[in-house]
């Protein structure tokens, strides 16, 4: 990690396990899952419930992708658009915690491979970028 990016919480949700002192290597994987579970969450509120958090939620932690976060590719002869933030995301019904060094290991062009942890997600929920528990 880059030492100015080292102070950014948003930049790596990686370094809320690193503060609270919850290791990868340390701790058993069901501890460090339910750690991040516990921090970090993609959901968008019910409207009904709580219409503040869900205005919120809606005008700042969701991911609208414009002219600099599309990136066109060529495949062959084909030409595609996708953003280079990885939206939207796959929808998922079960936490997923991947192996830490499968998600150090680069590719060709020096991007990582996997994210550290998937978290559940439904069909209206792809666009919502993960953010703290209120």
């Amino acid at each position: 990690m880059y030492p100015a990016a080292s102070n950014r919480i948003t930049s790596c949700p990686c370094h809320f396990v690193d503060q609270r002192r919850t290791y990868s290597g340390k701790n058993t994987q069901s501890e460090v899952e339910e750690f991040i579970k516990s921090i970090i969450i993609c959901s968008k509120p019910d409207q009904t419930s709580s219409p503040t958090l869900h205005a919120l939620v809606s005008q700042f932690q969701t991911h609208k992708c414009n002219r600099y976060c599309l990136k066109s590719y060529k495949t062959g002869n084909i030409f595609f658009k996708k953003c280079r933030f990885g939206f939207p995301r796959h929808i998922k019904t079960n936490f997923l915690l991947n192996d830490v060094i499968d998600c150090l290991t680069v590719n060709k062009r020096k991007h990582p491979r996997k994210r550290l942890y998937h978290l559940p997600r439904t069909k209206n929920e792809t666009h919502i970028t993960p953010h703290t528990v209120v």
